[in-house]
């Protein structure tokens, strides 16, 4: 995570439970999840999926994730 502006905002707003949602939405300015990393590890064969999922903070979210992947990769 990088502080910019919609960050900031949030912060001073006391809304930090949606930061996650800046994460999100914020890959061009280098922003990650950790389970938009995770995935692209999985998709990539660097982890399993298990793996994966062991380390994920939102594992439900990741497997919609994975399965996202894997329709579009067929």
């Amino acid at each position: 995570m990088f502080n910019n502006a919609a960050v900031a905002n949030l912060i001073r707003e006391n809304k930090v439970h949606e930061i996650s949602s800046i994460i999100e939405t914020s890959g061009q300015f280098g922003m990650n999840s950790l389970n938009k990393h995770l995935a692209d590890l999985a998709a990539s064969n660097i982890i399993s999926p298990d793996a994966a999922l062991k380390y994920s903070l939102s594992p439900e979210e990741l497997k919609a994730r994975l399965q996202r992947f894997n329709h579009q990769s067929q």
